[in-house]
């Protein structure tokens, strides 16, 4: 029998938010970690690993809401608690993900430096036009990949809670050869919910003082997406 909550259902993540009684309390705790890490980072260098340590917090809290619907999609939002656990699997998973963005920049940094290599002629020459797009393509090809791949991470992570399960090729491979495009699917509601969570409070003036409690909000919405991927990838929809 098909899970109940199986498929990919962005309003049905809007509801399982704020069905929570205490989603207040949570999300306005989150607004603060996220407002009080952006004004720390803007305050100089001295106060950036400040900034990290709540950063780290919230993409702890991001994954325990992960593991937490992964378990149960009509569980509540997790609680604001046991800070060390948040903390060291935040700032893991923020050390994974940069190690994954390596992989468009390096590819980047090479086209520049063959491009550098091969001087004012190469650049003038009828070639460079045709040069340059391809590697603006491949470049982005590269990133949607490699975000896609690393939302199948992301959620294996947070459910096994343990740092191998970042470089699990094997569980990860086969989710992405049977599931890729609910992944695909996902990560682009991700990407909308969380562009949402930033534009709506900017439309007026005043509103652009809610942009850490709506970024907030909008991340746990596409937690919440991410975790109905990865059920749905587990159990996927019997045809009726």
């Amino acid at each position: 029998m098909a899970e109940e909550n199986a498929g990919l259902d962005p309003n049905k993540a809007i509801k399982m938010f704020f069905a929570d009684p205490d989603w207040r309390s949570k999300a306005g705790i989150g607004g603060i970690f996220s407002g009080g890490a952006i004004i720390l980072f803007c305050l100089g260098p001295m106060f950036i690993p400040l900034a990290f340590c709540l950063w780290g917090l919230l993409t702890g809290y991001y994954l325990r809401l992960v593991r937490a619907k992964i378990a149960d999609m009509q569980a509540p939002l997790p609680p604001w608690n046991d800070w060390l656990d948040l903390l060291i699997s935040g700032i893991t998973w923020i050390a994974v993900a940069f190690g994954q963005s390596l992989v468009p920049i390096s590819i980047a940094t090479t086209t520049l430096l063959c491009a550098t290599a091969g001087g004012p002629n190469f650049i003038a020459s009828t070639h460079y036009t045709t040069w340059a797009a391809s590697s603006v393509v491949i470049v982005t090809f590269t990133w949607i990949m490699v975000s896609i791949v690393s939302t199948i991470i992301m959620a294996n992570f947070a459910k096994q809670e343990r740092m191998s399960a970042a470089f699990d090729v094997v569980t990860v491979g086969k989710k992405l050869a049977s599931s890729a495009h609910i992944f695909l699917q996902a990560w682009l509601l991700m990407i909308g919910i969380q562009w949402l969570g930033f534009i709506l409070p900017t439309v007026s003036v005043i509103g652009i003082a809610l942009i850490p409690i709506c970024g907030f909000v909008a991340s746990c919405i596409a937690a919440i997406v991410l975790a109905q991927a990865w059920k749905s990838a587990e159990q996927p929809i019997a045809a009726p």
